[in-house]
């Protein structure tokens, strides 16, 4: 009868211990790249489609269906791994038209679900219309979140009850108590391990990453219900928080730093959440004050379990407070961002907790210790204990808002991430590669917690700060409330430009968001090469920047002299498989050779520059994929 009122007891609390997972931002596979292109115009239908996200997706889990205008798939069903970021599917044999590509990514860090779509099409024809809005990363449904719940607060229990009966109640009489919560706790991570595994994949998914970190935390709490205490279960709760952090965003990104601050955080909120039961239900039921002896030995223990508190909680807000920032693209995302306003809530209420913890640790402990009012002062300190419960239960409502929410600055694959403030609107700016070129920049915009309704326009104007390349103008598409996305060269050669997006609103000043946006080179769908031309050099580069054969290709160059300065009043050609192809000068001393579809292979594009009466040759070498 004692164990089942523990147990009612306990499932009061048990939710609390959500938060283990709290400021950790669940890791989230976002789109970065496909072949096709997005939005691609094709003269050749491709053999395949391949994506690449910004984290491992679980193939097992994920999906890529391609469906003509008819809705009808496409697609050979054949899922597999290009590596550990890319996916790709075969298709059918495609006639000319419009193709949607609809994918879901499965994160293999912890299972959490990322959506969208794209389109390309083959032939002169229209792009399909884009799908109906749907959630790009809908949340986990009601099963999954029991799931998790019972996986955190078991893991917690099996943490900090330990801790709690090792260093601060060190009594045998509180081993019985301790083991009934243990047995809970164990019960509790095999329960939410079994219906993770159920959610995600079945048995199907226990042989992959996710599926061995869920299958590992379910074994080592069985065994934890059996093991001695408090050393040896202490050593498998540990083991347990780790398989926490190894579902976390910092283990999806291979961070050390964010993986470390995770594994810190989830032990300190273990050590309290732990140690919070074991007073509230355990030890305080178990100590009386009648005699002087026994007042004095709750006060010190009082005095231990509220140092504990507060070095825990001290630690939970470092800890959680250092990896949130991580995640902000800028300190005013705390009052502009839903995920900043829950984080305030969430370090707002750990400072009320720390205040109890101080009042128990400075009035009701001494108080204790020095045997004066021990009935009064137990009682007051019962009433701080489920003041403190009530504090960890707000902060359940902020954690668990806190995962629900996507942080400003989450993973993404841009090369380039801005934000700034003007005029009462936030804008960020995303650009896709490093690299000269073809690109893809994403502005978004925020009117305090909502999208801006009254946008008639967004524009990108570029100038590059080295050298007088003129300017060149992008206008951006809405693709989704206050996002507007654009697609171009504007950024021509290396360097780093300036980057002016003009938002134009109804009634109102325009809004100028001035970014300086760095052109140079390194990871990127985009490659740039410089070509030597005698005493020239060209800075090549390709629309599509992968080539894909059936594909038209457009080839871009940037004649310079030998200071690096854009030459001007040049004639360019290309000569490739026997024939020549004359460049059109463009603004901003830019050049462009349009190109036939090609064939798959090693190509070598000779490139020909004529200044004055001086001709210079220089040959360009870019492989064709199939």
């Amino acid at each position: 009868m004692a164990a089942t009122r523990l147990a009612a007891r306990v499932a009061l609390l048990v939710l609390l211990a959500v938060m283990v997972g709290g400021t950790s931002a669940l890791a989230h596979a976002n789109y970065v790249k496909s072949v096709p292109d997005s939005d691609a115009r094709l003269q050749r239908a491709p053999t395949e489609v391949r994506v690449t996200f910004s984290e491992s997706p679980e193939p097992k889990l994920s999906e890529i269906d391609v469906l003509d205008v008819g809705g009808k798939r496409v697609d050979n069903g054949a899922l597999t791994a290009v590596d550990s970021t890319t996916l790709k599917v075969g298709l059918t044999a495609l006639g000319d038209g419009g193709y949607t590509v609809a994918w879901k990514a499965v994160s293999a860090v912890d299972g959490h679900e990322t959506r969208g779509s794209f389109a390309f099409v083959i032939g002169s024809g229209p792009l399909p219309p884009p799908p109906p809005d749907i959630p790009v990363s809908p949340p986990p449904n009601p099963v999954e979140i029991v799931a998790r719940i019972l996986s955190y607060a078991g893991v917690a229990l099996l943490l900090g009850v330990p801790f709690f009966g090792r260093f601060i109640a060190r009594r045998d009489e509180d081993r019985r108590g301790a083991e009934v919560l243990t047995r809970i706790a164990a019960v509790a991570v095999v329960a939410g391990c079994a219906i993770l595994l159920q959610q995600t994949g079945g048995l199907g998914l226990v042989a992959s990453r996710l599926g061995v970190v869920i299958t590992s935390r379910g074994v080592v709490a069985a065994v934890a219900a059996f093991a001695p205490w408090p050393n040896a279960l202490l050593a498998l709760g540990a083991l347990a928080a780790a398989t926490l952090t190894l579902q976390s965003h910092a283990a999806g990104l291979d961070d050390p730093v964010g993986i470390a601050l995770d594994y810190v955080h989830v032990l300190a909120v273990g050590a309290w959440v732990g140690g919070l039961v074991m007073l509230s239900f355990v030890a305080l039921p178990r100590r009386g004050t009648a005699r002087p002896v026994e007042t004095r030995d709750l006060g010190a223990l009082v005095s231990r379990f509220s140092t504990l508190g507060i070095a825990a909680v001290v630690v939970i807000v470092a800890t959680g407070t250092l990896q949130s920032l991580r995640r902000l693209l800028d300190v005013r995302d705390l009052i502009e961002t839903p995920y900043g306003l829950a984080l305030l809530a969430k370090i707002a209420l750990l400072a009320c907790a720390v205040g109890l913890a101080s009042l128990n640790l400075l009035r009701y402990g001494p108080r204790l210790r020095a045997n004066v009012d021990g009935m009064r002062m137990k009682r007051l300190l019962s009433r701080g204990v489920r003041g403190e419960v009530a504090i960890v239960a707000a902060i359940l409502v902020a954690a668990s808002i806190l995962t629900a929410l996507s942080p400003p600055n989450y993973a993404t694959g841009a090369a380039f991430v801005g934000v700034q403030h003007v005029n009462g609107l936030r804008v960020e700016l995303l650009m896709q590669s490093p690299n000269p070129g073809l690109n893809k920049y994403d502005v978004r915009l925020q009117d305090g917690l909502q999208p801006p309704a009254n946008v008639e326009r967004v524009t990108i104007r570029f100038t590059l700060q080295e050298h007088d390349m003129g300017e060149q103008e992008l206008t951006a598409a809405a693709k989704g409330a206050g996002d507007f996305v654009a697609t171009g060269s504007p950024s021509s050669m290396y360097g780093h430009w300036n980057a002016l997006v003009i938002v134009r609103r109804t009634g109102l000043e325009d809004a100028r968001a001035l970014f300086t946006v760095p052109v140079l080179g390194g990871a990127g769908g985009l490659q740039t090469k410089v070509v030597p031309a005698g005493q020239l050099n060209l800075i090549v580069y390709t629309d599509p920047p992968l080539p894909v054969a059936g594909q038209p290709l457009t080839i871009f160059a940037i004649v310079t002299d030998q200071t690096g300065n854009p030459l001007q009043g040049a004639q360019l050609r290309g000569e490739v498989e026997g024939k020549s192809y004359d460049a059109v000068a463009e603004q901003g001393l830019r050049y462009r050779i349009d190109l036939p579809a090609l064939s798959a292979g090693d190509k070598k594009i000779d490139l020909v520059v004529k200044s004055g009466q001086v001709e210079s040759r220089g040959t360009y070498d870019v492989t064709i994929a199939p």
